[in-house]
């Protein structure tokens, strides 16, 4: 720029994203886990998963929140079987250039109430 000339800039500006990995263990063989995940700026899917990790991105930083449901696998006139998640629902906070992790674990249990032990969905 000479002397009493003016220079122009383009300026470009890109928001920085991060991803999730969420890790499931413990699915009974066969069946699948299903999983919601919410985030900021109304977030939000969904996906099965067995034992495996699902990596989702890119993602807006901020808190997420993953909720396991549990897994029907029999009944009889007096006892259910049912695989629940441990955690049920857990949140990670996603930075930019970041991978955050949540993890569930499945347990195979049976009950002889009306009740669900987890909710399933």
């Amino acid at each position: 720029v000479v002397a009493g000339g003016t220079a122009t800039a383009s300026v470009a500006y890109t928001r920085g994203t991060g991803s999730l990995k969420i890790s499931v263990f413990g699915v009974p063989s066969g069946r699948s886990a299903t999983i919601r995940v919410s985030g900021p700026g109304g977030y939000s899917t969904s996906f099965s998963s067995g034992n495996t990790a699902t990596t989702l991105s890119p993602l807006n930083p901020g808190t997420y929140t993953a909720q396991a449901g549990g897994i029907w696998i029999s009944s009889s006139l007096f006892s259910k079987t049912i695989a629940c998640p441990s955690p049920q629902s857990a949140s990670a906070n996603v930075t930019v250039g970041g991978t955050a992790t949540i993890s569930f674990t499945y347990n195979t249990l049976t009950y002889w109430s009306w009740e669900n032990p987890c909710p399933i969905f």
